[in-house]
């Protein structure tokens, strides 16, 4: 399993987060981490990697972008932004390469269009699997803020359309919906998703069975995003009796993927283009959402090992069709 954490800590000096993400690193084993403002001059860098046992480290031109990089990996950057840093990551003596991009955006619309700008100049050379994971300050939808003042449609459209033109989408997550809350009550109180992972088509592909999950915020405003891989890639099928309603299910899933794709069709294709990298991802981030990674037990106990969860699955449809 390859564990990472991207975290806008917000002051890498504070005994609370500082402690809490060395107790994380000793838990998950992060081959990488990536932080968004750390509130500490770069030159003191190489100091937090020693005191986390990472192998390298690196900061953006800013400051407020820095990511260490455990021993199991090979890099070299591929872009230092004022609002990114992007690099690349192999797995020593293989052949398997990522991109990694961490994200920390300025508060203001202007200033994030040169953000956007940015990862779309970028993503017209990428041809690996690549994935972009921070705080963006911005949402992509009214559902992903509660409370403040309403969402407009400026504060929204940029940041879809640059998703869009670099073929990424969402990855999904597990845990609350807001990762961001300005630490008020009552009628000030405002929560909002600011922070989020992407992945283009080549990720989701290669990677189709990564989780991310949004901790508990502790120690910052924001939640850390933990990312995890098994390496049990479940877009792999593997042969095995089940019902026949399971074939059933398979041609309503196959006449919901037209749906969704002519929807895409009718939404972001001109002139009967319907092979584009954002289509692809498109689709591929539907099918992850549509993977059952959990089940609830006949007991009220929740099983997420892939075994149980079929055995269960099996048992359940098993006494709906036998029933009277």
């Amino acid at each position: 399993m390859m564990n990472a954490l991207i975290w806008n800590i917000r002051s890498v000096n504070t005994k609370e987060a500082f402690t809490r993400l060395i107790k994380m690193n000793q838990r998950h084993q992060f081959g990488f981490i990536g932080l968004m403002e750390p509130f500490q001059d770069s030159n003191k860098i190489e100091e937090y990697k020693r005191r986390l046992g990472m192998e390298h480290a690196m900061a953006n031109i800013s400051g407020k972008i820095w990511i260490f990089v455990e021993d199991i990996f090979d890099y070299h950057i591929i872009m230092d932004h004022q609002q990114h840093l992007t690099i690349n990551l192999k797995i020593r003596g293989s052949q398997e390469e990522m991109l990694v991009t961490i994200v920390y955006a300025k508060c203001t619309q202007n200033e994030r269009l040169d953000l956007w700008d940015s990862l779309e100049d970028l993503s017209t050379s990428v041809n690996i699997p690549w994935m972009i994971g921070g705080d963006f300050n911005a949402i992509t939808s009214e559902e992903e803020k509660y409370g403040g003042l309403p969402v407009t449609i400026n504060e929204i459209m940029d940041f879809r359309v640059c998703i869009q033109n670099c073929g990424m989408s969402d990855l999904g997550f597990r845990g609350s919906k807001f990762t961001w809350w300005n630490g008020q009550n009552g009628e000030d109180c405002i929560f909002k998703r600011l922070d989020r992972c992407l992945g283009n088509q080549l990720l989701q592909t290669k990677y189709s069975n990564v989780d991310i999950k949004h901790l508990i915020r502790s120690g910052s405003d924001h939640a850390p995003m933990l990312i995890s891989y098994t390496g049990d890639n479940r877009s792999i099928k593997k042969p095995f009796k089940f019902l026949n309603f399971w074939v059933d299910l398979n041609k309503y899933l196959h006449l919901e993927e037209e749906f969704w794709k002519q929807k895409a069709g009718m939404q972001w294709f001109q002139d009967g283009d319907r092979n584009t990298k954002f289509f692809h991802a498109h689709v591929q981030g539907r099918r992850k959402r549509m993977q059952i990674r959990r089940i609830q037990g006949e007991d009220g106990n929740w099983i997420e090992e892939e075994g149980g969860i079929i055995v269960e699955a099996i048992k359940f449809y098993t006494n709906q069709f036998t029933k009277e």
